[in-house]
């Protein structure tokens, strides 16, 4: 295990125009930490990453690990990857198809001259903590890919680094076994406790696997909290749709009343929300409920009708697509009320708590805290 101490890292790729990757980055990894860089492609997840790797150079910045300087790019100290106290874990499994699977974990024992790891049974006992141990005499091409990825998850472990860094090791998987590996994964970290950044732009598996969540946008970090925090209260704009909260609806405060664009007036909008003219709710579409028109508004929600453009059945519930101000949102139907009376083209009633919302400032910054917490409010 180790800590990770990132001070002002910085990568700009020049070009036309030039793309900052990581912009002055500070940023600290607790020891046996679990952290996710979460954010969209061109974000500059994947740069930090490589940088802490050593397979990137960066203009700027000192990095620690374990207390061992593996960057300063004032003084020229760059360690390359074999020298670093790091386990890497690839998108793309990067395994060795001439060799067995015993000789692809072994590797990282064999490339640092780990004898004490090769004659102690390391790879027997990595193998065995991900499933594979019954595979070792085998080649990756005889593999599945969830195999493959447990055999490459066991060599970034098996030499017992201070570090283990994972750039979108779950893409190429599909759905049942990429929540398979990554509750594996999970239960391994609960058991071993190793330092671990892990890259995604997948908010299902940072939530499930993080300690902490670093959203990152244009290579600087927007919010870095626990997983509850950044899902619950997401401190910007940015954030709050990254992390799911899609559906977004500009408002006014005209003649001592919100309105939506167009005039649609709202209803329930929290007094405490009254401090300026104009601000955007955040809401996720599981949150929003469309009910026929003329539904009476429930305690604690915020309301305003709109049209139904289209409805689909989903189970329990149905995906209800309506159109406000020239705006279209995505909702559903109160769970066991299938249609309940709704149909393209009629008027509904469309309802959210106030406190599964956010609500932001033009600037991009969240008004108040969580509504559902009453000491937070103002915050």
């Amino acid at each position: 295990m180790a800590e990770v101490r990132i001070e002002g890292l910085h990568k700009e790729f020049r070009g036309k125009p030039p793309t900052i990757a990581a912009n002055n980055l500070n940023l600290t990894i607790e020891d046996g930490e679990f952290l996710v860089l979460l954010g969209p492609s061109g974000c500059g997840k994947t740069t930090t990453l490589r940088c802490l790797a050593g397979l990137e150079s960066p203009d700027r910045g000192r990095i620690t690990v374990g207390g061992t300087l593996t960057l300063d790019a004032a003084r020229g100290i760059d360690l390359p990857p074999e020298r670093r106290d790091i386990g890497m874990v690839f998108q793309s499994y990067a395994l060795w198809p001439h060799m067995t699977v015993r000789r692809n974990v072994e590797y990282p024992l064999r490339a640092r001259k780990l004898t004490q790891g090769l004659r102690g049974g390391w790879v027997e006992e990595t193998t065995k903590l991900v499933e594979v141990d019954g595979l070792l005499d085998r080649y990756p091409g005889q593999l599945s890919g969830g195999q493959q990825q447990r055999v490459a998850l066991a060599r970034g472990l098996v030499a017992r680094p201070g570090l283990v860094l994972f750039d979108e090791p779950l893409s190429n998987l599909d759905a049942r076994l990429r929540d398979q590996v990554r509750s594996q994964l999970h239960q391994l970290h609960n058991r071993l406790h190793f330092t671990a950044v892990f890259v995604t732009h997948d908010q299902t598996e940072a939530l499930s696997l993080a300690d902490r969540i670093a959203i990152m946008n244009k290579g600087a970090i927007e919010q870095l909290d626990t997983a509850q925090r950044v899902f619950e209260e997401p401190a910007t704009e940015y954030v709050a749709g990254f992390m799911g909260m899609t559906e977004r609806l500009p408002m006014y405060l005209r003649d001592g009343s919100w309105q939506l664009q167009g005039g649609s007036a709202l209803q329930g909008v929290p007094e405490i929300l009254r401090a300026g003219v104009q601000m955007v709710a955040r809401v996720r579409p599981q949150d929003i409920y469309v009910e026929p028109e003329g539904s009476p508004l429930p305690s604690g929600a915020v309301g305003f009708d709109a049209e139904v453009e289209d409805l689909a059945f989903a189970g329990r519930f149905c995906d209800v697509v309506v159109q406000v101000a020239n705006q279209r949102w995505q909702g559903r139907t109160l769970p066991g009320t299938g249609l309940g009376g709704l149909a393209p083209k009629r008027k509904a009633s469309i309802r959210f708590a106030a406190d599964r919302a956010a609500f932001y400032a033009p600037d991009g910054q969240r008004l108040v805290g969580n509504l559902s917490v009453g000491g937070r409010n103002g915050q």
